[in-house]
């Protein structure tokens, strides 16, 4: 049964250029929940989920390891997901334009996230 607005894990591994292994292994190793799963066991993934997994493949093509990106995930909410991620993005153009030999974009990414969690701590004072 199709749902609405949902993908199968080939579709949604075909929507994203990767393989349905990936998908499995994400979903098996706690970095990429579906948002449904039906009663025989099929996955099914959302726009949401797509967003969130741009993100991951953004922080693996970064050099972050799994681990570190299940972790960096896991805390985030829905509603800053793509924003986090587009803040990352445009830094990294930033730099690469301004300073190519100045700052790697691992260094950058960590100076993001270091950056975010000094905010959310003078957020919580």
């Amino acid at each position: 049964m199709k749902l609405p607005g949902y993908y199968s894990s080939g579709e949604f591994a075909k929507k994203a250029h990767i393989t349905k292994k990936t998908v499995r292994y994400y979903d098996e190793h706690n970095i990429l929940k579906p948002s449904y799963v039906n009663e025989n066991g099929a996955r099914f993934y959302n726009d949401d989920d797509f967003a969130r997994l741009q993100q991951i493949l953004f922080l693996k093509y970064l050099g972050f390891s799994l681990d570190d990106i299940k972790e960096m995930t896991l805390r985030n909410t829905d509603s800053n997901v793509m924003s986090e991620s587009l803040h990352m993005q445009l830094g990294l153009s930033l730099i690469h334009i301004s300073e190519p030999t100045r700052r790697t974009p691992i260094s950058y990414a960590v100076f993001c996230l270091k950056k975010k969690k000094k905010d959310e701590k003078k957020k919580t004072k």
